[in-house]
């Protein structure tokens, strides 16, 4: 269990007086001369870090989100704008100051701060919030029957021309799990993001340990422990039918695997156990950004986050990695992200903390606790939805099969399900799928009595069909009539029945 950040506000050192006047001054003068909405948010994870003696970084990885971003802009405009104010940004910064990585779309760098140079950051009135650029872990058969019954998921699959991407640790792509009916490899687009914030720290793990890589091969599993991870993760998305006697929530949908994680060899960052892997806030961004890109060629279902970090008891809103959630949203793909495996009853950690993320929660699947939470599974008010995630058997490296259990195998579970809604209901919004979600399906009372559903495919294809269907469905279903049809986006006709 991750270890709960506390925040001793009220008993100061001497660095830490000088860092709080520091910022109070800088939150004065910027209020003073440009108003309210002008001071600076500084997050206070940064500012625990730099308070530190002997903190984790002898330099501060940090993610600034600029002041001026504008919303409504063109893609081609929003990737002007950003690139005005990043220029901007960059004609004045100070010599411990380096610019680390640069985002397409929003007005966001990450940058490492000599820790002599952070007051002058501070300072600056074109930064609208300035934080950590946080590390975050991989959060780690039976439970797709449970979610989708094979009398229903025989008929819909997720369909071929629908995408999930997978931002996680890379994917085996070639193994028997992954690939189609003839064994041709399912993974469509692919990407490496790694900077590893300068390699102060970490090593990239990208092809040639560049920071960024689209090359062939740069989605592809990486070989430090835990790269298994992601391949796993899209075994419960994609698994296909006929191998086994499980498969994969959208057993023909396609997959974008993106590698967002760095290699580290420290036993702090490691937890005593290197080497390990963790992925920079800023990389995550930057692969959300590149997600965006590829829906202009890719009919993208969703994109699944089974990664966090921290511990937030309200909404993390504040952060920068909100602005790329919502750039996806924009084009109708909800980012699904794992809640947190650290048991906390009143928390969930980032990214899931976003309110336009879909946070999702573990339940166990079989015996006399199928629906229940899971004991680790993390929850709060801003918990959305649960679905299983003990004891999932899913591929593993070297084309072979392992069960893990945690959120991170709850929320693909759910990325799936977007593909195979949007196969049934194609002209529905993503709002009303997530609106359907949350309320057909199983509730389940979590451990502090907080109520969510446990999602359901085969209620939710019945009230999106109905519900954006014409009149003759929506009465042969107000008659409760046993079988209803759906109509295909190929324009074929199906039967799904009670």
């Amino acid at each position: 269990m991750e270890p709960v950040i506390s925040f001793p506000w009220l008993v100061f050192s001497s660095r830490e007086m000088v860092v709080f006047f520091l910022k109070l001054l800088a939150a004065l003068f910027l209020v003073s001369v440009f108003g309210p909405a002008a001071a600076t948010y500084i997050d206070p994870l940064l500012l625990d870090e730099y308070q530190r003696t002997s903190g984790t970084y002898d330099t501060l990885p940090v993610i600034v989100k600029l002041r001026g971003g504008k919303t409504g802009l063109s893609t081609r405009q929003m990737s002007s704008e950003s690139a005005v104010l990043q220029s901007s940004f960059e004609s004045d910064v100070p010599s411990g100051v380096t610019v680390e990585n640069r985002m397409n779309y929003l007005p966001i760098l990450s940058l490492k701060i000599n820790r002599q140079d952070f007051s002058s950051i501070l300072l600056r009135n074109d930064i609208e919030s300035i934080h950590l650029d946080r590390l975050n872990k991989p959060l780690l058969q039976q439970s797709t029957q449970l979610v989708f019954p094979t009398q229903y998921n025989t008929l819909l699959s997720g369909a071929s021309d629908w995408t999930v991407a997978i931002l996680d640790s890379g994917i085996e792509s070639t193994h028997s799990f992954l690939t189609d009916s003839n064994f041709n490899n399912r993974v469509v687009a692919e990407g490496c993001f790694s900077s590893g914030n300068g390699q102060t720290l970490g090593t990239s793990i990208c092809p040639n340990e560049a920071p960024n890589s689209f090359a062939s091969g740069s989605g592809r599993a990486c070989d430090v422990p835990g790269c298994d991870h992601g391949t796993h993760v899209a075994g419960i998305v994609a698994g296909k039918k006929g191998l086994n006697t499980y498969a994969g929530v959208a057993s023909a949908v396609n997959l974008i695997s993106l590698q967002v994680f760095t290699r580290f060899d420290s036993t702090v960052i490691c937890d005593g156990a290197p080497p390990c892997i963790r992925a920079y806030d800023s990389d995550i961004i930057k692969a959300l950004e590149h997600v965006f890109s590829l829906s202009k060629s890719h009919k993208i279902a969703s994109a699944n986050l089974s990664i966090g970090g921290g511990y937030y008891p309200d909404t993390c809103d504040y952060h920068p990695i909100k602005q790329a959630i919502d750039l996806l949203r924009s084009v109708e793909i909800p980012t699904v992200v794992a809640a947190g495996n650290n048991g906390f009853t009143n928390a969930l950690t980032a990214p899931a903390c976003v309110s336009s993320a879909l946070s999702i929660g573990a339940t166990f699947d079989t015996g006399r606790n199928v629906d229940k939470a899971t004991d680790y599974s993390n929850e709060s008010p801003d918990l959305d939805l649960f679905a299983p995630g003990h004891d999932i058997v899913s591929s593993s490296l070297s084309n072979t099969y392992t069960s893990k259990s945690g959120t991170s195998m709850a929320a693909p579970h759910v990325a799936g399900s977007f593909a195979v809604l949007r196969e049934a209901a194609p002209n529905v919004t993503l709002d009303q799928i997530e609106f359907i979600l949350k309320q057909t399906g199983q509730s389940v009372v979590s451990q502090s009595g907080l109520v969510r559903r446990r999602i359901n495919l085969t209620d939710a294809v019945r009230e999106l069909t109905v519900s954006n269907s014409g009149s003759a469905i929506a009465k042969a279903y107000a008659e409760s009539s046993i079988c209803i049809p759906v109509i295909k986006q190929d324009g074929n006709i199906l039967t799904i029945c009670d």
